[in-house]
């Protein structure tokens, strides 16, 4: 992927180092690019499968938290709908430029939607930061739904929170390399 490698000695290529920094700022850039996507879509007269397609995956959330807590098996479930909601509103705003726009900077380590590090944080204290995550995507949603541009595009830039918190990236130092 473009941004991953960089040049290294007279002819060869290395991996690109991230730092935390890094993946903060690449975290906030996504919303607002991501926000733009929301604002996009919810100006669409015929948003409405769309709207559909994204109440699925709130459905699907809401089974993943139904029980009250999370276990280690949920991850992947939680990252896969995650994923799905934020590509769902992406493309729903048609707009090919910002995809490409979106898809660079998913190439930062821990800010691609699907990326839910239950290593990271505690399963206990992971539960409610997850819920408050999905408690934004039926607002934004919502806002979507009632063709409210500017409310679904000031939710979705502001969703970074529980982004952040859930990968225990709020507890690093804002500067030096990414921990392994």
């Amino acid at each position: 992927m473009e941004g991953l490698l960089e040049p290294a000695g007279k002819r060869g290529w290395a991996v690109r180092g991230f730092s935390v920094e890094d993946s903060f700022r690449a975290t906030e850039i996504r919303c607002l690019l991501e926000g733009y996507a929301a604002r996009e879509l919810a100006a669409r007269p015929d948003r409405g499968p769309i709207v559909s397609e994204l109440r699925d995956c709130l459905a699907e959330g809401d089974d993943i938290f139904r029980k009250g807590y999370v276990v280690k098996e949920d991850e992947s479930a939680y990252g896969i709908m995650n994923r799905r909601f934020h590509d769902t509103i992406n493309a729903g705003a048609q707009d090919s430029l910002l995809i490409d726009l979106i898809h660079r900077v998913y190439a930062v380590p821990f800010v691609a939607p699907a990326v839910v590090a239950f290593n990271r944080v505690p399963l206990e204290q992971i539960f409610p930061i997850l819920v408050s995550g999905h408690h934004q995507h039926h607002a934004i949603v919502d806002a979507i739904d009632s063709g409210q541009p500017d409310v679904a595009e000031t939710l979705m830039r502001g969703h970074s929170s529980p982004a952040r918190r859930s990968l225990g990236l709020d507890n690093l130092p804002e500067s030096g390399p990414l921990p392994s």
